[in-house]
C-alpha cells in the first residue's frame, strides 16, 4: 500500500527546528545522533520507493506518489535551511544541520537517478539544493560574466544573457526555481563558456550559440524579432523584403532544437517560435502588398471554416496529441497543416505561430468549453447509435 513515508523525518526536523537541542538522556534519540536517525529513516524511504516502483500501481498513481514525496522532502529541506539562516548557532549545531540537509538532498538525488521517470522536473527545488548548485558553478559563472563584459559589444544581446543569469541566481534565497531550470542553467553556462573561450569577436558567435542552446527565453525571442525587423526595414523593395524573410526561415532549418534541453520547458522550442513569427510576418507582408496595389485579398482555395476559436482548436489538437490520435511526426507539422487548410471562428487567416502559442497556454475557460462540446457530441452518439441506452437512462432518471 502506497503511503507517506516521511513521517519520522518530519518529526525529527520539527523537533530540531522547535528546540534546536540534542535529545535528553533517556529519550528515543538518546545515545545516537539525529544524523544517524535521519540516515536510517532515509534508507527506509528508499526501500519503500523500491517496493512501490515494482508494485502493480499505475504510472499515474506512481507519478503522484513520487511527486508527493519530492514536495515533502523539499519542504523539510527548506525548513532546515531557513532555520539555519534565521538563528546564530554553535558550530556543532551548524554541522549537524548541514549533515541532515545533505542526507535529505541525497534522497532527492536517489529519486532522480533511480525513479527519474516519475521525477517532476517542474517542481521547485529546495533552497539548499540551489545553493549547492550555485556554489559548484560560481567560478564558471564569474568567468562567463567577465568574458561577456570584455568581448560582447551588442549591449542588448549581452543584457539577455546577464539578466537571465542574475534572475536564476536571485532564486537562491527564495522564489520559484525548478529542477529543470537548474539543470538547464548548468548546461547553459558550461556550453557558453566553452564556446566563447577561443575567440575575441563574440557577438555573432554568441547569437549562434544561444540559438543552438534552445534559449527560448522571451527577452531573447524579442531580440531576434527586432533584429529581423530592423534588417527588413532597411530593404526598400517589398519583394526583396519577402525574400529576406524566406531566407531567415531557411536559416532556421539548420538549427536543430527539437528534443533538446531548453530554457523554459513549458514554452515551444526557439526555432518553432521564430518560424511561427516569421510565417506571420510573411502573411502580413502579402496582405500589405495586395492592399497597396489595390488588389482584393482572397482566402486560399479549399480552406475549411471551423466554428471554434484558435484557442479551442489548439485545445482539441492537444487532446488528440496527448491521447496518441495524431500520427504526424511533429507538432510544428500539425500546426502548419491546420493553419493552411482551416480558418477559425474569429479569424479568416490563422497562423501556425498563433496555434502554437495557444497550444501551450490553454486556460480553464477554454477547457470547459471543449468539455461541454465533447459532452454534447457524446450525447449525440448515444441518441443516434445507442437509442435503447438513451431511453433507459431517461427512464432511470424519471424513476
Amino acid at each position: 500500500m502506497l503511503q507517506d513515508e516521511l513521517g519520522p523525518l518530519k518529526i525529527i526536523v520539527s523537533e530540531l527546528t522547535l528546540t534546536g537541542q540534542e535529545p535528553e538522556s533517556g529519550t528515543v534519540l538518546s545515545g545516537i545522533t539525529r544524523v544517524e536517525v535521519v540516515q536510517a529513516a532515509c534508507d527506509r524511504v528508499r526501500s519503500a520507493w523500491l517496493g512501490a516502483f515494482f508494485s502493480e500501481a499505475g504510472d499515474h498513481t506512481l507519478q503522484r506518489y513520487f511527486n508527493f514525496h519530492l514536495e515533502g522532502i523539499t519542504a523539510l529541506a527548506n525548513t532546515l535551511y531557513l532555520f539555519s539562516q534565521d538563528r546564530i548557532t554553535a558550530s556543532a549545531d551548524n554541522d549537524q544541520l548541514v549533515m541532515i540537509s545533505e542526507v535529505l538532498l541525497s534522497l532527492i538525488g536517489h529519486m532522480q537517478q533511480y525513479h527519474g521517470r516519475y521525477f517532476d522536473t517542474q517542481l521547485s527545488a529546495p533552497l539548499s539544493w540551489r545553493q549547492a548548485c550555485f556554489q559548484r558553478m560560481s567560478g564558471a559563472v564569474q568567468l562567463l560574466i567577465a568574458k561577456l563584459h570584455v568581448s560582447v559589444t551588442d549591449h542588448l544581446l549581452k543584457d539577455c544573457v546577464n539578466t537571465y543569469i542574475q534572475d536564476i541566481l536571485d532564486t537562491g534565497q527564495g522564489g520559484y526555481c525548478s529542477f529543470h531550470a537548474l539543470r538547464y542553467f548548468e548546461y547553459f553556462v558550461a556550453e557558453l563558456t566553452k564556446g566563447l573561450a577561443t575567440t575575441e569577436h563574440t557577438d555573432e558567435l554568441l547569437d549562434r550559440l544561444l540559438s543552438g542552446l534552445n534559449f527560448n527565453r522571451l527577452s531573447y525571442l524579442v531580440y531576434r524579432q527586432n533584429q529581423v525587423r530592423q534588417a527588413c526595414g532597411k530593404i526598400v523593395q517589398a519583394t526583396n523584403q519577402m525574400e529576406f524573410l524566406r531566407e531567415k526561415q531557411i536559416e532556421l532549418l539548420f538549427v536543430t532544437n527539437q528534443g533538446k534541453l531548453k530554457c523554459h520547458e513549458q514554452y515551444p522550442d526557439l526555432t518553432t517560435m521564430l518560424e511561427g513569427w516569421l510565417g506571420e510576418q510573411m502573411e502580413r507582408q502579402v496582405k500589405d502588398n495586395l492592399t497597396a496595389s489595390g488588389s482584393p485579398i482572397h482566402d486560399p482555395a479549399g480552406k475549411i471554416a471551423i466554428n471554434l476559436s484558435v484557442a479551442q482548436i489548439a485545445c482539441i489538437i492537444r487532446l488528440l496529441r496527448e491521447e496518441n490520435y495524431l500520427s504526424a511526426s511533429s507538432l510544428e507539422e500539425i500546426f502548419k497543416l491546420v493553419s493552411i487548410y482551416y480558418s477559425s471562428k474569429m479569424q479568416e487567416q490563422i497562423s501556425a505561430g498563433s496555434i502554437n502559442k495557444e497550444f501551450y497556454s490553454i486556460t480553464q475557460s477554454t477547457a470547459l468549453k471543449i468539455e461541454a462540446m465533447l459532452q454534447k457530441m457524446l450525447a449525440n452518439l448515444k441518441r443516434n447509435f445507442f437509442p435503447l441506452l438513451a431511453v433507459a437512462s431517461v427512464v432511470i432518471g424519471i424513476s
